[in-house]
């Protein structure tokens, strides 16, 4: 790409003007009138015997430096006639009858025209000085835009400029590789209709219509179709210049081929359906929780809907004294940094249920824990059939005790007896060897559990560090928070586990607690951002169950995290304020609330296409709750629910 001509000043003086001519000339004389007054204030103040020229040599000297040397001889003149005239006897006449005088205004006549000269000289020499300088300057900036088009001509990243009219302009080597057109083919062809497949001009359309309403670069991608018919994916980063009348003259772009990044992103799907592939047919429940003990992520659970768990505690799905062993257990795993096993009797809404659990840490790329994973197996029926086998044997030891009371109280029944405990100890053996079967099979399954474990980790960590390395090579950064986001999500699958088992109540939890936590969680989670964000709870202990804590606790998270995205733009400072309260008829009062910008003028917050008050208004129909918006400074949403007295708690023992 070649650089326009190169303009150059010239070095004449320029012409100057009239007034510029008597503003120079005019100094002279204000010059001498300068020296007249302060050889009139000197002669006052010590008397007279001054030499004669003392103060008008500073003027000679200040006029020649600054205005030339025409105005320096003008000063010179003026200063002889002066002197001549006023100072020099006779007073008051053009006549100098001293020889000696005469002599000092010859001298001060040569001094000036010296002055004058020499100061002439240092002028031109400063002004040739200021034009090697410009000269410098130009050639130094002529050197660099020739190396940036040297550079950009051999970066590896496409680069091309492109006309609205859809000629392409400049455009480097990488650029020639992409298209696979030589440079003069580029240059005839229209790059809209040769290059852009003609399913992805609307939306290529839609972007430049942004950028020319916007003037801001647009990032998008589309596909490039090469000059071998192939398509290539792209990303194109494109800037507008404007022409003198600011209309649209022609758009630069950088470009890169995201082949790479499509084929990583098809692989990661197919990763994720090979994955819940074979989650599904496993007869195993796996589950995520971050170091809040909330629930992330959850997959194949036989007794809830993975929405009823997810961004829960365990507080908000056991019993409290279940949620707090679990809870126990759980911070082991994540403050010691090791895997645990256990086996217990939980409470759900369909009866007990016997469990056996393997519960790991889950590592960031640093290896620091981010959270915790688990990996569940239901073996109610087994144990069901382990505890039958022991009623089984202690009927019949009772049968032993009866038949040898029987046997010391009637002898004539010997051999009958004899009959029956030979019975009853084939039926021992045979109850023997059905539990040795029943123990073997359930080492197989404690085998096939750890295995199934250490592969959801795996899985899990994978699928985590491979988002996390695609965000990191983008430069969009809208896509990258996207993939961050995503990349937080997996993560954080292996975080939630952590509240869910700490309450032991799994069917009630303290509200007013969890709100607490969840509150504390969501300003850490969202750093710096909000550090000036202030939190004010107003809480009242309540109690809720599971089937209610679990959609009110997500109608919390997403007003909640509304409120720190939304609220407080371009402001340095807010408060959210949360209060719960208990009210007449059983009833729950949640307020949310806020003092930021409010939402826009006109917007009817239960016909947006926000997802997350559309979840909102979907939890909120599930609880049968009233949800309503005020505020006329701010924001406040206030939800009232019913919160139905709590029910006897089922508990069960833990067995290993």
């Amino acid at each position: 790409m070649k650089d326009g001509p190169s303009q150059t000043r010239s070095l004449a003086p320029s012409k100057q003007g009239p007034l510029l001519v008597i503003l120079r000339y005019g100094l002279a004389i204000l010059a001498v009138a300068a020296g007249w007054l302060l050889r009139t204030a000197m002669t006052a103040w010590i008397g007279p015997g001054l030499p004669t020229f003392i103060t008008f040599y500073p003027a000679v000297i200040v006029v020649a430096l600054l205005s030339g040397p025409g105005p320096g001889l003008l000063t010179t003149a003026l200063v002889i006639a002066v002197v001549g005239y006023w100072i020099m006897p006779p007073i008051g006449q053009f006549f100098v009858a001293s020889a000696v005088d005469r002599a000092s205004l010859v001298l001060f006549f040569n001094m000036g025209l010296f002055i004058s000269a020499v100061a002439e000289l240092y002028r031109r020499n400063r002004v040739k000085a200021a034009a090697y300088d410009r000269e410098q300057a130009l050639r130094e900036t002529t050197r660099e835009k020739e190396f940036l088009a040297d550079l950009l001509e051999h970066a590896a990243q496409p680069f091309a400029v492109g006309y609205p009219d859809g000629s392409i302009g400049g455009f480097n080597r990488a650029y020639e590789e992409l298209t696979g057109y030589t440079a003069a083919e580029l240059r005839s062809l229209d790059w809209s209709a040769t290059l852009t497949p003609p399913e992805w001009r609307e939306i290529e359309e839609q972007q430049l219509n942004k950028l020319h309403r916007t003037g801001k670069p647009v990032r998008y991608e589309k596909e490039y179709i090469r000059k071998d018919g192939t398509r290539v994916p792209i990303e194109l980063f494109v800037h507008l210049v404007r022409d003198g009348e600011g209309k649209p003259e022609y758009y630069y772009s950088f470009i890169m081929d995201i082949t790479d990044r499509k084929s990583a992103e098809k692989t990661l799907r197919e990763s994720e359906d090979r994955f819940r592939l074979a989650l599904q047919h496993a007869p195993v429940s796996v589950a995520a929780q971050d170091r809040d003990l909330r629930y992330i992520w959850a997959y194949n659970q036989r007794t809830a809907r993975p929405d009823e768990i997810i961004g829960k505690t365990d507080a908000d799905i056991f019993t409290s004294e279940e949620a707090a062993r679990l809870g126990v257990l759980k911070r082991r795993v994540l403050e010691e940094d090791i895997e645990l096993r256990e086996q217990m009797w939980l409470n759900r809404p369909g009866g007990l249920i016997f469990l056996d659990i393997f519960w790991e840490p889950i590592h960031d790329g640093a290896g620091s824990v981010i959270g915790i994973g688990s990996a569940t197996i239901d073996l109610t029926n087994l144990k069901l059939a382990e505890e039958a086998l022991k009623q089984s044997a202690s009927e019949l030891q009772a049968a032993n005790t009866e038949l040898r009371a029987s046997r010391s109280a009637a002898l004539n029944l010997m051999e009958d007896a004899d009959m029956a405990r030979k019975k009853a100890e084939d039926t021992a053996a045979a109850l023997r060897e059905s539990e040795e079967r029943i123990r073997s099979s359930l080492i197989e399954k404690e085998v096939l559990l750890k295995e199934i474990h250490h592969r959801v980790k795996n899985n899990m960590q994978v699928i985590s560090s491979l988002v996390a390395l695609q965000a990191a090579e983008l430069e969009d950064v809208p896509m990258r928070g996207a993939l961050d986001d995503v990349s937080y999500r997996v993560r954080s699958m292996a975080l939630v586990h952590e509240k869910l088992y700490q309450s032991t109540d799994l069917a009630r939890i303290d509200f007013a607690e969890y709100i607490g936590s969840l509150l504390g969680y969501l300003w850490r989670a969202h750093g710096t951002a909000v550090g000036a964000v202030r939190l004010t709870l107003d809480l009242e202990p309540v109690s809720l169950s599971v089937d209610i804590a679990v959609p009110c606790g997500l109608i919390l998270n997403e007003l909640a995290s509304n409120a720190l995205k939304h609220a407080f733009r371009g402001r340095a400072t807010g408060e959210v304020t949360v209060s719960l309260r208990g009210i007449t008829d059983g009833r729950v009062s949640l307020r949310i609330s806020d003092n930021g910008v409010g939402l826009p003028a006109g917007l009817d917050w239960r016909q947006t296409r926000s997802l997350g008050l559309r979840l909102v208004q979907m939890l909120a129909g599930q609880l049968d709750a009233k949800v309503e918006k005020s505020g006329n400074s701010g924001t406040e949403f206030e939800v009232t629910f019913s919160n139905p007295p709590p029910r006897g708690r089922v508990k069960g023992k833990i067995g290993v």
